[in-house]
């Protein structure tokens, strides 16, 4: 390999803004490049990819005064491997933070690479003629990251100026430099710190040798300095530019976004003008659609009003046809449902007899016991002051009795001690005894005799006491019994008496329940006879009606059927106006029945909710005629505006057949106008006759 110097003068130093140097050279040729001190250079926008081989790369440009052709060749794909020393240094203060700076710088690049987003640079860096290396060693390089400026089209990457032209494969280059660098000064630093101690160690002088020793290591540590002190010089004016890049790439990218927000803000605006258009043209066509979907129906209104005419007037009869069936069913079964009714009446009617005849009967017995019960209490009261009067004579004779007793005994006393006294007198006086002994013989005998008799009548006393003891006892004893009944007796006329005054009640109850259901049956019956009134009415009505119908029924086949129609209608109401007049006689005589009903309170709710059963029977019938005179009148109006469209549709036809064929020919529009109204006498009185209707039923 040869060397080839080529020098490449440009006129860029006059004007900035001018287009970059474009140089092709070979892959292995070494370049030397002066560039001057007032001359800024920047970095050209790198794609997203982090790799670019555009032709408009700038090459790495070595240090100056380092021309050999080795490792600062320029090489697009080359990638610099730090090798890790194997041997142990005494300081990798120095080596660690390079491996670090180095370490967190691409990790950044990569990142921002990635993200593709730009950073801002400090500017207050100082210039490296003024800061020295210790004393700001590489701690400014870690926010040192490189600048990604977004941009979609070439023509932004065009109108950049030639400061760009830095990649970032040349920052790279620079920093892979300032390592190297820092590696070597380090390495060459510690070779003479080494030879230095080992001087010292060795308790020696400096002789030739060492100096030798040492030459190498400063000569290298001085030019790694230099080649440091450049790569950071050319770091900061890098560092310095990307401001004046990031504040023109901002400028440019504003005024495109504005253009572009113009352009859109004018085709949104061309598009809301064409909307308004398409929106005025869609009412237009939607207008005409309506228009043409009208005249359609139109045209088709006629067959269809007509078809559905039939079809609902068939549907009808078929539900008339039902509904009668039905009705008369509901009739039958109201009727076996009366009879047995009746029956139940009759049978509920004869126990109410039966009971009340027990119940007087009960009642007079009652009576009847009650004074047998009074007359019996007073024979007891009687009784019992007889049995009182005899207790007081016998104890009047009993205290008599034992008067005599007590007398009696105090004779005895006496006679004995006039006897004691008389014998001891003739033991001491030794007088006449014999005489004594008669006298005291005779006396001991009559004693004897009256002691006798006083014990008799003692012993007779205290039988007839003893007797009476028992009778008074025996009187004590019927005396609580009579007490006891007559208790009873008084319980049993209170309870008899409250049933009387509940009986009394009840019959009040049903009388006036009777007097009410009277009322309600006499108001039914005058319901009954207005409805008849309306049926009557009704009927009317429909006779006239249906003479209307006779008359018109002959101008069309439509009519012709309405007014068989109608006249099946007509027989329909008629016979649920027999029906009518059946449900009123069931009535009448459900409401003799009832008249003619007992007091019983049971029977008498019973009929009561047959009435009611009765009377809402009777409303839905009410309700089914009227619904289906409500039904008769909407045909009848139906009928009436068929008969309108088809005048007018007529009328259509014989002006459009006169205006094509006969042109001369001049019909009456007042004929056959669509808008005159059909006058229906029918019809008015019908609407009259409702609203009287609907007036009763609020009244």
């Amino acid at each position: 390999m040869t060397r080839c110097p080529v020098k490449v003068t440009s006129g860029i130093q006059k004007s900035g803004n001018e287009h970059p140097i474009h140089l092709h050279v070979p892959g292995d040729t070494p370049i030397h490049l002066h560039v001057n001190k007032n001359t800024q250079v920047t970095r050209i926008p790198e794609l997203l990819t982090g790799k670019t081989h555009s032709q408009f790369q700038a090459p790495w440009v070595p240090p100056p005064g380092k021309t050999s052709s080795g490792r600062f060749a320029y090489d697009p794909t080359r990638r610099v491997k730090v090798k890790s020393d194997e041997r142990k240094r005494r300081s990798r203060s120095a080596e660690s933070l390079s491996d670090n700076i180095h370490k967190d710088f691409v990790r950044s690049c990569d990142t921002e690479s990635d993200k593709g987003l730009r950073h801002e640079y400090p500017s207050d860096i100082n210039t490296p003629d003024t800061t020295s290396i210790q004393e700001q060693p590489y701690a400014y390089l870690k926010t040192i990251k490189p600048a990604y400026i977004s941009g979609k089209n070439k023509g932004s990457e065009d109108k950049l100026n030639n400061r760009s032209l830095l990649t970032t494969m040349v920052l790279d280059e620079w920093i892979k430099d300032l390592e190297t660098a820092t590696n070597r000064i380090t390495k060459s630093a510690r070779k003479i710190v080494d030879c230095i101690e080992q001087v010292a160690y060795e308790g020696r002088r400096v002789d030739s040798h060492d100096m030798s020793c040492l030459v190498q290591p400063r000569n290298e540590l001085l030019l790694h300095v230099e080649i440091a002190m450049r790569a950071g010089r050319e770091l900061c004016r890098w560092a310095s530019s990307i401001q004046q890049q990031r504040d023109q790439v901002l400028t440019n990218y504003l005024t495109q976004t504005q253009t572009r927000e113009a352009t859109l803000a004018a085709e949104v605006q061309r598009l809301i003008e064409k909307l308004d258009r398409m929106e005025v043209d869609l009412e237009l066509t939607q207008r005409q659609l309506n228009e043409q979907q009208n005249e359609s129906q139109k045209k088709n209104t006629i067959h269809e009003s007509v078809e559905s005419l039939k079809g609902h007037l068939q549907r009808q009869l078929r539900q008339r046809e039902s509904e009668c069936s039905r009705l008369s069913i509901q009739v039958r079964n109201l009727e076996t449902r009366l009879a047995e009714q009746q029956a139940q009446s009759q049978a509920h009617l004869e126990t109410a007899q039966f009971n009340l005849e027990r119940l007087r009967e009960t009642k007079e017995a009652l009576k009847r016991a009650a004074k047998s019960q009074k007359r019996r209490a007073d024979e007891a009261e009687e009784a019992c002051r007889e049995i009182s009067h005899k207790l007081a004579t016998q104890e009047s004779i009993i205290a008599s009795f034992q008067t005599e007793l007590e007398r009696c005994s105090l004779g005895s006393r006496s006679l004995s001690k006039e006897r004691h006294l008389n014998n001891v007198g003739v033991i001491h006086d030794g007088g006449p005894v014999d005489s004594n002994k008669a006298i005291c013989m005779n006396s001991d005998k009559s004693l004897k005799e009256e002691n006798l008799r006083l014990r008799e009548v003692a012993l007779k006393c205290e039988q007839r006491l003893h007797t009476a003891e028992e009778e008074l006892q025996h009187l004590r004893a019927n005396l609580s019994s009579c007490e006891a009944l007559l208790n009873d007796y008084h319980g049993d006329a209170a309870a008899q008496a409250s049933q009387l005054h509940i009986l009394n009640e009840r019959l009040k109850k049903t009388e006036a329940d009777r007097e009410r259901n009277q009322i309600q049956l006499d108001d039914v019956e005058q319901r009954l006879l207005e409805a008849e009134s309306r049926n009557r009415m009704l009927e009317n009505v429909l006779q006239s009606k249906e003479s209307n119908q006779w008359n018109y029924a002959s101008s069309t086949p439509t009519n012709m059927k309405l007014g068989k129609h109608t006249r099946s209608l007509h027989l329909d109401l008629d016979d649920y106006l027999g029906q009518n007049d059946q449900l009123n006689d069931n009535i009448g005589i459900l409401k003799d029945q009832k008249i003619a009903g007992t007091t019983n309170n049971d029977l008498i709710l019973e009929l009561r909710r047959e009435l009611c059963e009765a009377h809402n029977e009777k409303k839905q019938i009410e309700n089914q005629t009227e619904m289906r005179l409500n039904d008769l009148r909407a045909q009848l109006n139906q009928a009436d505006a068929t008969n309108r469209s088809l005048q007018a549709y007529l009328t259509f036809l014989k002006r459009s057949y006169a205006s094509v064929f006969q042109p001369d020919l001049v019909i009456n529009p007042s004929l056959f106008s669509p808008h005159q109204p059909m006058t229906c006498p029918s019809t008015t009185q019908l609407a009259a006759n409702n609203m009287t209707t609907t007036t009763t039923k609020d009244s």
